[in-house]
């Protein structure tokens, strides 16, 4: 019977069939019961984790290079100059965040509810997109020129009213 250790030193193939449990402790652990492999397992752990490890860290400096270029590229769009420059891009930044990409959707705030009055019993649920809500928003993207944002708006609100206007809602889902 040869061991792991041996087949990995010899440069042999380990057989083709499969071993039995006995075999397999054996090959594991040596006819004595101590670890062969332990210090392998150990190197090569180290070695992937390492790998691992390095290959996660360059795709989140990665992630956060791209999230940044989309961001900065995001406000470089507004045409707005002048007193409060900076908080309009802050404002800006929130609502495109609070946009639903698929369908241009725009959630009122991302909360489960809200009272409509402390201590009532009527909650809103703002993780829809309120018709009112979403035209203000609408009004603010179109101040900063960002028209592809009103467009995508726009075209969901338009599936989202399709049919009878007697239908008409005061809130939807962010697919319409």
């Amino acid at each position: 019977m040869h061991g792991v250790h041996d087949y990995a030193s010899s440069g042999a193939n380990p057989p083709s069939r499969a071993l039995s449990a006995d075999e397999a402790r054996r090959a594991l652990l040596g006819e004595g019961g101590e670890p062969l492999l332990r210090v392998l397992a150990r190197e090569q752990v180290a070695e992937l984790l390492g790998f691992a490890l390095e290959r996660a860290r360059r795709e989140v400096e990665q992630a956060l290079r791209d999230t940044e270029e989309y961001w900065t590229e995001f406000c470089d769009r507004c045409t707005f100059e002048g007193d409060w420059h900076d908080e309009l891009h802050r404002s800006l930044i929130v609502l495109k965040a609070l946009t639903y990409a698929p369908t241009g959707g725009i959630v009122a705030a991302p909360t489960t509810s809200l009272p409509e009055w402390i201590g009532g019993v009527r909650n809103w649920d703002y993780r829809y997109c309120w018709l009112r809500d979403a035209t203000l928003t609408l009004l603010a993207f179109l101040h900063g020129d960002y028209v592809d944002e009103a467009r995508d708006w726009r075209l969901w609100l338009l599936r989202a009213v399709a049919g009878d206007p007697a239908d008409l809602q005061i809130m939807y889902g962010l697919a319409g």
